[in-house]
């Protein structure tokens, strides 16, 4: 685990991470079967939840996008992975929201947020 090599609220520690879980992330399209496709996402999210909530809470109020991003990247993991979708949807709506004072409704990020929560609703 990571914890045991590093300190997790170190910025290099949380960069690798970001780095670690998007390298996952790409290789969940390459997985032959659903079940590898799991595998890859709970890594993901294991790692995402691994990186916490320490540094997201130092850095929120100077610069806030980084932890609204993770969220967003763990709330989507999370539709996939869990059949109960109330607890990632109601992520996604925070995260919408805090996004929403910095993009505008048209980019590609506030777009593919609300394509998620459709497809999660559905």
């Amino acid at each position: 685990a990571m914890k045991e090599c590093c300190t997790m609220d170190s910025w290099f520690a949380q960069e690798a991470g970001e780095v670690l879980v998007q390298a996952i992330l790409d290789q969940v399209g390459r997985a032959g079967t659903e079940t590898e496709q799991r595998e890859l996402c709970s890594l993901a999210l294991a790692t995402l939840n691994e990186l916490g909530t320490q540094k997201d809470e130092r850095t929120s109020e100077c610069c806030p996008l980084p932890p609204l991003v993770r969220r967003y990247k763990m709330a989507k993991l999370q539709l996939f992975l869990f059949h109960d979708p109330r607890p990632a949807m109601m992520m996604l709506q925070d995260v919408h929201a805090k996004l929403l004072v910095y993009f505008p409704r048209d980019h590609e990020l506030i777009l593919g947020l609300e394509g998620c929560m459709r497809g999660g609703m559905a």
